[in-house]
């Protein structure tokens, strides 16, 4: 059998299990309104847990931290349980408005606290995301200028275009919306060496090399005082 039609399957015990005692219990003893509140909310708790694996972030550094959303839920729902299973018992017929206030109070705390946590794990996977660009960036930029390396006949040339990758290589990987004009420059200007080289035109390479390391060196600085 597929497994996710056995997890769904196994999802469905608790609301059936419930449900299915609930409304025996109905049919047995004169339930008054605070017992089909507590009911509703129990049911409405369970679907909010359940619904989660639907919206967490799918990167695996942030399991963790989803793991702390599901705590919450969890926790969550069974205070709503226990809390709806007692007013249950209790039953009154005049605390109908207090249980649906109770219950309501219960269930924004709960969503609040999830969501809470839900948001930091989606802020936390960004950045996450992020940084894999950027460092993916980063050593695109070292491997396009070694790649040309070879088509330099001229050997202090060579020297410095490899110098300069393996500083882009080291550099920090992170970037900020304060640095994307020097990373763009660097960009610009290496494309435009693997373009000139590939071509076999001859250019002010030096004098390129120079731009970069500029370039490369403003960005570093000011990512540091960030």
């Amino acid at each position: 059998m597929n497994s996710k039609i056995i997890s769904t399957l196994l999802k469905m015990v608790f609301p059936i299990t419930f449900n299915v005692v609930f409304l025996v219990t109905v049919l047995s003893a004169d339930m008054h309104a605070a017992a089909w509140i507590s009911c509703f909310f129990v049911n409405l708790s369970y679907i909010v847990m359940i619904m989660l694996p639907y919206f967490k972030p799918k990167e695996k550094n942030t399991e963790a931290a989803n793991y702390v959303v599901y705590l919450t839920t969890s926790l969550g729902f069974v205070v709503i349980f226990i809390v709806g299973f007692l007013i249950m018992f209790i039953n009154p017929e005049s605390f109908g408005v207090q249980t649906f206030l109770i219950m309501l109070v219960l269930l924004m705390i709960e969503a609040a606290a999830t969501l809470t946590y839900m948001l930091a794990n989606k802020n936390a996977a960004d950045m996450i995301a992020q940084q894999s660009h950027d460092s993916c960036n980063m050593r695109t930029i070292a491997f396009d200028l070694q790649s040309v390396s070879t088509l330099f006949t001229d050997p202090e040339q060579k020297k410095k275009l490899n110098q300069l990758a393996d500083i882009i290589r080291t550099s920090p990987t992170a970037s900020r919306p304060e640095v994307y004009e020097y990373e763009q420059e660097i960009r610009n200007t290496v494309a435009d060496i693997v373009n000139q080289i590939k071509a076999g035109k001859q250019a002010d390479y030096n004098s390129m090399f120079e731009s970069i390391r500029t370039a490369l060196t403003n960005r570093n600085n000011k990512l540091k005082l960030l």
